[in-house]
């Protein structure tokens, strides 16, 4: 049984449904427990997974198998409470839920309330922040789920890091299927070099970062980031996408 807005909802009901149904079934468990403090993962340590899997051979969960490298220095944490994550998801689901969907809908989840709470601290009374949110908040489209589980680490000196240059990082994340710009590595740059003041000037390097920081900072100003944060999801789903994915994976027929 899981609790879905108060209510409990047999995991039957979410086994019958469709791709975006399940969607949406998996991000309410996954934003029960961020706003209960369960999950415990900041927004800059879920990007910086994500992203390093997606270099390693595309988003399908090699990262489980990488964390000793460099890059990956204390994400093997991170991995630790997704898998933990990932068992509720398939315990609520009925569903063989793969990390590499879990750990994609995590990031979206974990953007979404950081957002959240940058607005309520905006607001008199935040008591309104649904209401306020419902009306003028940033949301994010549903992504795509059905990203099969790599079984093993993908290659390695894919991923830049300390000590990289401004053409090498720009370069990883344009080769295919990943096809980010500057502006998006900027939206991004919490999850880049594990520092995003590093990342913000290695990118500066660049007029086209110069202006998107620039343009990062004046939406900041303003209440609702409408410019910042719907910037940041599309980048995010770029990310996201850079995977095969079966549409159906949830769905086949045995």
């Amino acid at each position: 049984m899981l609790v879905m807005g108060g209510a409990s909802v047999p995991a039957a009901s979410m086994a019958a449904s469709g791709p975006r149904s399940l969607y949406t079934d998996l991000t309410t468990v996954i934003r029960n427990e961020v706003l209960s403090n369960s999950l415990g993962i900041s927004l800059s340590d879920i990007l910086r997974l994500v992203m390093h899997d997606s270099l390693s051979g595309g988003v399908n969960g090699s990262i489980r198998f990488e964390t000793q490298r460099p890059e990956n220095e204390g994400l093997d944490v991170v991995v630790e409470k997704l898998e933990g994550l990932r068992k509720k998801l398939q315990e609520a689901s009925g569903r063989e839920i793969t990390f590499a969907d879990t750990e994609v809908l995590a990031g979206q989840v974990i953007a979404v309330q950081n957002f959240k709470y940058d607005l309520m601290g905006k607001l008199a009374d935040p008591q309104t922040l649904e209401a306020v949110y419902q009306a003028y908040g940033n949301k994010p489209k549903k992504l795509r789920i059905g990203r099969p589980d790599a079984s093993g680490p993908g290659p390695e000196g894919m991923v830049p890091w300390k000590g990289s240059t401004i053409d090498e990082l720009i370069a990883a994340y344009r080769s295919k299927p990943l096809v980010l710009t500057i502006p998006d590595l900027c939206k991004l740059a919490p999850g880049l070099l594990g520092s995003v003041a590093e990342a913000e000037e290695l990118l500066k390097q660049k007029p086209e970062g110069r202006a998107g920081f620039e343009d990062i900072a004046k939406s900041k100003e303003t209440v609702t980031r409408t410019s910042y944060e719907i910037g940041f999801f599309n980048a995010y789903t770029k990310v996201s996408l850079a995977a095969k994915i079966d549409d159906n994976l949830y769905f086949k027929k045995e």
